[in-house]
């Protein structure tokens, strides 16, 4: 396993990345919602970083939408899990540093 894995499955830097993104509106992951992630947050992160380090870990389906500009165009809209998005600021975090 890699050291930068490491470093992205780290509690420290899987927690200061679900702190950055707490407020965000997007559901945990498909099935479960923020609220019932944040009830037993411990377990889903520590589940997270067991899947980074184990290469277990595999991206949700991006959801896109389709709404209309203020020209009338069009612009599609790309919505990732919060479980996803805890994990691109974690990669972000650790590279940031290199």
């Amino acid at each position: 396993m890699s050291k930068l894995i490491l470093e992205v499955a780290s509690p420290e830097v899987l927690n200061d990345s679900w702190k950055r993104l707490k407020n965000d509106m997007a559901m945990w992951s498909e099935g479960l919602s923020k609220q019932d992630m944040k009830n037993n947050i411990v377990y889903h992160l520590t589940r997270l970083a067991d899947d980074l380090k184990t290469g277990k870990y595999q991206p949700s389906n991006v959801r896109y939408a389709t709404v209309a500009k203020a020209d009338g165009k069009k612009r599609t809209i790309s919505a990732f899990t919060l479980r996803d998005k805890v994990v691109q600021r974690a990669v972000l975090t650790v590279i940031e540093k290199y």
